[in-house]
């Protein structure tokens, strides 16, 4: 009996695979009716320039080549049958539509707001190529969520259609991460390791030079004592990360960042605080 359900299962799903092989394998390339609509849906009212399609089978396509009304670019959409491989075999063929208009629209975006992004690149000190902001030198926290907020109103001023949303990082000093905005939620986020940085370089030394971070215990840091006041419901062995820095003296020093360790920077004890290792241990830093 338990055989016999096997057995119909696999036979079902066999079937199942079977049915929807033989669907997909069953499509043709959509019309110049079809594809004209599908531009419309997409990306707004169009006019048709030209069309070309050729061959039969799997290798059968059909493109409409478009002009937008809104923007006067012209852009082609296709229509072509897509190999359907599983583990190295062929399960026949399926339609697949794809556009250059985002391709042409983008650059249509970027050269409009070309006057706006050069000054915001000259304001910042930075190099933009959209949507990457690099920083010359080192910049700020606030900074480089002024520059990517700033980026964002030059392309959505001239995004006619709302179709550019794409999340812009920011780097500094050609290679290091400082954050990414996200236009879309209106959310900027520091990378943890930068927004220490920006702390040390602005509130404690502006000649210090970061060196790494590794995993750390709060109670590397901290008492006992005031583990349990700041954080009474967690195990002191809670981990997070320690930075280190090299202060313009040459001495090794070490930020943490409390929040890190579900500790509130309004809390006090909280935000972020620096410590030096010294021969009693973790000492605190006051500055």
């Amino acid at each position: 009996m338990h055989l016999t359900k096997n057995r119909l299962k696999r036979a079902a799903a066999i079937m199942v695979v079977a049915i929807a092989v033989f669907t997909l394998s069953s499509c043709s390339v959509k019309s110049k009716r079809n594809l004209i609509d599908y531009a419309r849906n997409n990306y707004g009212e169009c006019k048709l320039v030209e069309m070309k399609s050729g061959n039969t089978g799997k290798d059968a396509y059909r493109t409409v080549y478009l002009k937008d009304s809104d923007t006067g670019i012209e852009y082609s959409v296709t229509s072509r049958m897509e190999s359907i491989d599983i583990d190295g075999s062929n399960f026949g063929y399926h339609e697949y539509t794809s556009s250059d208009f985002m391709d042409h629209y983008s650059k249509y975006v970027i050269n409009n707001a070309q006057e706006g992004i050069e000054a915001i690149a000259k304001k910042y000190d930075a190099v933009i190529k959209y949507p990457k902001i690099t920083f010359n030198n080192r910049c700020s926290n606030a900074n480089a969520e002024s520059a990517a907020k700033e980026l964002s109103k030059a392309i959505s001023d001239n995004d006619v259609k709302g179709l550019m949303k794409e999340i812009l990082p920011v780097y500094a000093e050609e290679k290091v991460y400082v954050g990414i905005y996200n236009p879309q939620s209106d959310v900027w986020e520091c990378s943890k390791e930068y927004d220490v940085i920006d702390f040390v370089i602005s509130h404690y030394d502006e000649d210090a030079k970061y060196l790494d971070s590794i995993g750390a215990y709060l109670s590397q840091f901290l008492t006992y004592d005031e583990i349990q006041r700041l954080q009474p419901e967690k195990s002191p062995s809670t981990t997070g990360r320690a930075y280190y820095f090299k202060d313009k003296n040459g001495k090794v020093f070490v930020a943490v960042n409390m929040s890190e360790w579900g500790i509130p920077e309004n809390k006090k004890g909280g935000g972020i605080r620096l410590f030096r290792d010294t021969s009693k241990g973790m000492e605190e830093i006051e500055f």
